[in-house]
């Protein structure tokens, strides 16, 4: 028995190939970080890992596509690790700033997960100068540098940090690699097409659902996640499990709290005309009451915050003890009228049963109907 399980392990071993992997991009950019640091430490069918590469503790490529919506939509498979000791106080303001910042206090380890080892850099030096004192754990200033970088490379500037080494050249604004994958000198145009029918746009600097679709606000799209012109689903999906685990206890607490039962779009609706000045705060205190009105004004204070519908009725569905994947129950059948007896002639009910109808049917016509006379005027003979 055991030299069969021995037997049947040396198979698996030997069945190890990228050609098992889902994804394809994974599989280019883990064979590419491969000409620089060499064969993996660790290959399995879901992932690559190298140990103490290019100033990470650890490098992990995995067979996923995780969209990522923050700070523009991509998708993330890139895992990078460095051994620093978070304060516990500013785990939930890191996580607030993004989702890829993964802390495990209990190795004193900080992770990234993005799409190339210069986003990851990147996002680990926010987190370093953050615990430092640096900088404050804000989303606007991480979103700011990862746009600065994404600027940089637009310009033709490679980008540095004193702690990296960038041994694979993957901040080099002409690496023949991103040349090869997207047709340009440039690993953060990825962040630009990776829908271009569904690709969004920018208004006023609000992000915007795809012109072939609704062209709102992409926080405000209404589509399934099955629409064929427009990816504002997946973006809502992927910042709402940036911001859910904080937000959506605060917005359950609202429900809580407030006088009247209202539903997920009542208090959306309701968080809005607040934001835009429809409505002041004595207006929201009359329909709400105090508690709940000044649970929905912290909420709109919160800047970076993704306060969208989806977030408002994941909470509301939890308020109620609903599944959150549970589907809208289907309308029930209407039961069939069951057919009406004939009478002696086919098809004719007899003339008691219509003479009982008559009875049983209510006069509902109460206008008041004239006098007629029994006696009427005689009709005047006409003369020619």
């Amino acid at each position: 028995m055991r030299f069969v399980e021995f037997k049947q392990s040396i198979k698996e071993e030997q069945e190890v190939s990228y050609d098992n992997w889902d994804h394809e991009y994974p599989v280019e950019y883990s064979q590419y970080l491969e000409k620089t640091f060499g064969k993996p430490e660790q290959f399995t069918n879901e992932q690559t890992v190298w140990q103490n590469i290019d100033g990470f503790k650890r490098v992990v490529v995995r067979d996923e596509y995780i969209l990522h919506g923050s700070p523009a939509p991509h998708y993330d498979f890139v895992y990078c690790y460095v051994d620093l000791e978070v304060p516990e106080e500013l785990s939930d303001e890191l996580a607030k700033c993004s989702g890829s910042i993964l802390i495990d206090h209990l190795k004193n380890e900080v992770g990234a997960r993005c799409g190339s080892l210069t986003a990851n850099a990147t996002t680990l030096n926010f987190v370093m100068d953050v615990v430092a004192g640096r900088v404050e754990p804000v989303k606007e200033e991480y979103e700011r540098r990862i746009l600065a970088m994404k600027k940089q490379f637009e310009d033709g500037k490679r980008y540095e940090l004193d702690w990296w080494s960038d041994e694979s050249n993957d901040a080099d604004p002409k690496n023949p690699f991103y040349e090869s994958i997207t047709g340009v000198h440039n690993n953060m145009k990825i962040f630009e097409i990776i829908a271009e029918d569904k690709k969004t746009w920018t208004k006023d600097g609000v992000e915007m659902c795809s012109k072939k679709c609704c062209g709102e606000p992409v926080t405000e799209c209404t589509c399934g996640k099955d629409c064929k012109h427009c990816e504002c689903y997946k973006i809502n999906e992927a910042k709402l499990n940036e911001v859910g685990p904080a937000i959506i206890p605060m917005i359950i607490g609202v429900f809580e709290v407030a006088n009247v039962t209202y539903t997920a779009y009542q208090m959306y609706k309701a968080l809005k005309k607040f934001e835009k000045k429809e409505i002041t705060k004595d207006q929201l205190i009359d329909k709400l009451g105090a508690d709940a009105a000044n649970g929905l004004m912290t909420l709109a204070g919160l800047k970076g915050a993704k306060l969208t519908y989806n977030v408002f009725k994941k909470a509301y569905r939890k308020f109620k003890g609903i599944d959150p994947n549970a589907k809208r129950p289907e309308p029930p059948m209407t039961k069939e009228k069951p057919p009406v007896e004939p009478g002696p002639i086919a098809g004719k009910p007899t003339p008691g049963k219509i003479r009982q109808a008559n009875k049983l049917k209510p006069n509902l016509d109460l206008r008041p109907r004239p006098m007629i006379s029994k006696h009427p005027r005689p009709v005047e003979p006409r003369i020619k």
